[in-house]
């Protein structure tokens, strides 16, 4: 339908077609790498309604030939197979006239409009795959627990290319060779940079526009770089191979359309859009939640481990996850003073930034003295746990180890004091 935005004239139908021709490197780097699939029986399943479809596979076949003597018999092995089912995604925005205004600058509007539009969906997306992801990633399956695969950061990075090879073969065997693609962080990126190993493609595109540098190879892996997708300080790798993730299109009526508020701020005008999105990871099950479903699933719905059942043998399921884990040490220090000033916190400092700490991981054991953990707070190197109850004296102190971090074993030791 047509009208007016920012005072311009708006076609809808020819807005959605900008939309879809905008360049998305990202999406056709898994495309083109086989890892993303568009599988038609998910096109098909969605076209005229509904969240949540079947698929059927068939197990690779099994079993031992016989010896072809014309005299022994040829024994028959039935074939077998299943289903895996998977789940549409739908998410909406809208924004006002205003929010563009920084970007209308020169002859092009509208396609200032489309490609802001374009890489937020983008991203959106990104974050998406990344949280389907994590969920199968903590899938309970005790062989596909081997996915998530932990490597010791080397002192020397011109060792961790050697070991990340001999992981993956560990865990995949003869189906490593599926394996296409990794996703990383800027900082893990740069240690690649560092070796003369990462290198990112250049070129032009067709528009003249510079090939984005998110996109490299390493090792006969394509690569793509992209912070967004990662929490803060954290530093991993996907690993992704041929079929990894299955899509279709989904039924959508209204992708785009434009709102007229009369009412608000004196008159403005929205744009609206709408996306449904199928990113299925091969060899699981999407299980609906026992509560709070409400037929499109919610982002955190989307990485929980028990929103996905296992159908394959891990091995046939190319997806993993390189966590690397940090040896950091610590000293720990209470305040207060003996006799004087009870103490009320234990200060940490840790040799380098630690991430996602939380009070449940700290234990204090108490020895002469003793106390009581409260709330912790801090960042970085530098943290604080409140303590209560205490009783002057030695304590020890430990933390528990996590993904990304090792932490010393033994326990520190850590004066506490009491008022007299």
């Amino acid at each position: 339908m047509a009208g007016t935005f920012l005072n311009y004239p708006f076609d809808e139908e020819i807005f959605l077609r900008a939309w879809g021709n905008e360049p998305d490197p990202v999406r056709n780097a898994l495309v083109q790498s086989g890892v993303i699939v568009n599988y038609p029986a998910i096109t098909a399943a969605l076209k005229d309604y509904g969240n949540f479809g079947t698929i059927p596979y068939y197990k690779p076949l099994s079993g031992d030939p016989v010896n072809y003597d014309g005299q022994t018999d040829i024994t028959i092995t039935e074939t077998s197979g299943g289903h895996q089912s998977f789940v549409a995604y739908g998410r909406a925005k809208a924004w006002r006239e205003r929010d563009f205004m920084p970007e209308l600058v020169g002859n092009d509007p509208l396609g200032h409009i489309v490609r802001a539009n374009a890489k937020y969906w983008q991203n959106q997306r990104q974050k998406i795959l990344i949280s389907v992801l994590e969920g199968v990633i903590a899938n309970s399956d005790t062989g596909f627990a081997k996915h998530k695969i932990k490597v010791d950061r080397p002192s020397d990075n011109a060792t961790l290319p050697g070991t990340i090879n001999t992981k993956l073969a560990e865990v995949f065997g003869a189906e490593k060779g599926a394996l296409r693609l990794m996703i990383m962080d800027a900082v893990t990126a740069a240690v690649f940079e560092n070796l003369n190993l990462l290198e990112y493609r250049k070129g032009v595109s067709v528009n003249a526009l510079l090939v984005d540098m998110r996109i490299g190879e390493l090792m006969g892996y394509t690569v793509i770089v992209d912070d967004n997708v990662f929490n803060i300080g954290k530093q991993y790798i996907y690993v992704l191979g041929l079929g990894a993730i299955l899509t279709g299109v989904p039924r959508l009526d209204r992708p785009v359309e434009l709102d007229r508020d009369g009412l608000k701020f004196g008159g403005t005008t929205s744009l609206i859009t709408r996306v449904r999105d199928v990113l299925h990871p091969n060899g699981f099950s999407f299980v609906i939640p026992s509560s709070n479903w409400s037929e499109s699933p919610t982002d955190a719905q989307l990485s929980a481990s028990t929103s996905y059942t296992i159908k394959y043998p891990h091995k046939m399921i190319p997806i993993a996850k390189i966590v690397f884990v940090d040896s950091v040490t610590f000293t720990a220090t209470a305040d207060g003073e003996s006799g004087t000033t009870t103490s009320k916190k234990i200060d940490f400092v840790f040799s380098q930034d630690v991430h996602g700490l939380a009070a449940s991981d700290i234990t204090i054991t108490a020895g002469t003295g003793a106390a009581t953990k409260g709330a912790l707070t801090g960042s970085g190197k530098n943290w604080s746990l409140a303590i209560t109850g205490v009783s002057e004296g030695n304590v020890g102190v430990t933390i528990a180890s996590k993904d990304e971090y090792t932490f010393p074993t033994d326990a520190l030791t850590v004066a506490v004091y009491e008022k007299s």
